[in-house]
């Protein structure tokens, strides 16, 4: 038997002297004049048409005769339709003889249920704050494929930032992921009510949303609207896991690794759970917090900024036992920690003896190419149409650091309001703080080596 596996295989396989382990892609093989089988098996976690193609392309290497046995990866909508299309590829170098569907929440359990019985680690991946970065959640997605987690959460701001918003949504549509809104969602599903963010109507101040909306389909749309706000979840043989993009009820509370623990506690007061998977503030978080609930102080504005959200004071931690586990897996395209590789978070369900809350965080950073994203700001239109918020975005970008914010809190210092005159605002900002040039030294398009 061969498997072809960028990944490290079982370690139940991984001594079998039958089995022979190529750590390559299934492309890639195929490129160096592989060998005949009798059956081939592909069980990739990718969009179904392209799995289709893939089959398509290997099946000159199967015997006369011989078997093929795949699975399809499908969205919660839109199946019917993706079958079809899969299927259609299919026929054109095969005969399907069964072609049987399981929903998804049966494929998730069934999933995590043979994790139990083969007595390995549940794992589950976690991102968050994604904001239109394809580049970044295509680098992601590979590195899912190495890693073989069991289920994908993904905890909101699918969409704004960078010009890839509809491409992002409709990679997302074509995975069995769980998917959560965020904040940023809200800005578009907000858009034309009375929910809408005060002044929104401006091109000046809000050009990138007017931007964003323009383009994203009325299909793509629907999906947002239908998203839940939180998920809790209820894995057999682990720990509840609670799952929301600030805090429940609210999205826009988000959290540092710098700030009070009397702080964070107020906030996670109402949080039933043990662990709670926030996102937001763009930045990796596995603390444990314990019950020291202190609403005095005036850090709340602060956790409630936007977008992201300024950092408090550090305070030192109490040596009280913990009541929460705090995740956050930090942002796949626009990480805030001066570190731009795209982030998430595999975590592995362990005894609660040995993690507070029984899951254990491990966080990963994948380098990519940020070019062709960079590079689509100008091209897309989106950077002139999008005003000082697109370039402070192109900017954060660049530097992985909060640039929004920077520029916000100049201005309040400055006893300037950068939302009535924002150009006007930005300009002296630059003027006084050189950002520009400070971003341009780490921009990849002006220094290709970087």
């Amino acid at each position: 038997m061969t498997a072809v596996d960028p990944g490290a295989l079982d370690p139940r396989l991984a001594d079998d002297a039958h089995v022979r382990h190529l750590a390559v892609t299934a492309e890639a093989y195929l490129r160096d004049d592989p060998d005949r089988f009798d059956v081939i098996v592909n069980d990739m976690r990718m969009d179904a048409r392209d799995s289709a193609r893939l089959m398509v392309a290997y099946a000159p290497q199967l015997y006369r005769d011989g078997l093929a046995v795949m699975t399809l990866k499908l969205p919660e909508t839109g199946r019917r339709e993706l079958i079809d299309h899969a299927l259609a590829i299919l026929a054109a170098a095969y005969t399907v003889r069964r072609a049987p569907t399981l929903p998804q929440s049966q494929r998730n359990h069934a999933r995590a249920a043979q994790a139990r019985r083969a007595g390995r680690i549940m794992k589950l991946a976690v991102l968050a704050d994604i904001h239109g970065n394809l580049p970044a959640l295509d680098a992601v997605i590979a590195d899912l494929e190495r890693q073989q987690p069991d289920l994908v959460l993904l905890n909101g701001d699918l969409i704004n930032a960078v010009p890839f918003s509809p491409e992002v949504i409709d990679r997302v549509r074509r995975t069995d992921w769980l998917v959560v809104r965020g904040n940023h969602e809200f800005y578009y599903l907000n858009w034309g009510t009375a929910r809408a963010a005060p002044g929104s109507d401006d091109p000046a101040r809000w050009g990138q949303l007017h931007w964003l909306i323009a383009r994203i389909t009325p299909a793509q749309g629907n999906f947002l609207a239908t998203l839940p706000d939180e998920r809790t979840l209820y894995i057999p043989g682990t720990q509840p896991l609670r799952v929301t993009h600030g805090v429940p009820g609210r999205n826009r509370v988000g959290f540092y690794n710098e700030q009070r623990e009397a702080k964070v506690a107020a906030e996670l007061h109402a949080v039933g759970e043990q662990t709670l998977v926030s996102a937001h503030t763009h930045v990796q978080i596995d603390r444990f917090i314990a019950d020291v609930y202190n609403a005095n102080g005036d850090d709340f504005a602060a956790l409630e900024s936007d977008p992201h959200a300024s950092r408090p004071p550090h305070a030192p931690a109490t040596n009280l036992p913990p009541r929460w586990h705090l995740v956050n897996p930090g942002s796949v395209g626009l990480p805030l920690n001066r570190d731009p590789r795209a982030q998430y978070a595999i975590l592995e369900a362990v005894a609660p003896a040995e993690v507070y809350g029984g899951w254990r965080v491990h966080h990963r950073r994948v380098a990519y190419d940020r070019r062709p994203a960079l590079d689509a700001f100008g091209a897309t239109g989106m950077l002139d149409a999008g005003g000082v918020i697109s370039r402070l975005f192109y900017w954060e970008l660049v530097t992985a650091e909060p640039e929004i914010i920077y520029f916000y809190r100049w201005a309040y210092q400055h006893d300037l309001d950068p939302d009535d005159a924002p150009w006007d605002t930005f300009h002296a900002y630059v003027a006084d703080t050189g950002r520009d040039a400070y971003a341009a030294a780490r921009d990849p398009l002006r220094h290709p080596n970087l």
